[in-house]
């Protein structure tokens, strides 16, 4: 018999039934994707090995660690190099 997860409650007629309210249904327009150490290299145009570097110097923009990866929220890569050109025009 396989139990229900997280989320997952049996229904009185045995079925199993996904309990989520559409307030908190994200679609994949809503998500900001994350985006792995190879595509934020990409986009910045900076070596993989810089941007770990940074990460030891809390620089750049904020990474977060997924199991043993670095993830980074692409909204947040983005505001960072707004950010960036700010500065630089001040």
């Amino acid at each position: 018999m396989m139990r229900p997860t997280a989320g997952v409650r049996r229904a009185a007629s045995g079925w199993l039934r996904l309990q989520v309210e559409e307030a908190t249904m994200q679609t994949p327009e809503t998500i900001d994707p994350l985006w792995d150490i190879d595509e934020v290299s990409a986009y910045l145009k900076v070596p993989k090995r810089t941007l770990y570097r940074w990460r030891t110097q809390n620089y750049g923009p904020r990474g977060l660690r997924v199991g043993r990866h670095v993830r980074y929220r692409r909204s947040v890569v983005i505001d960072w190099v707004d950010l960036m050109e700010h500065i630089d025009d001040e």
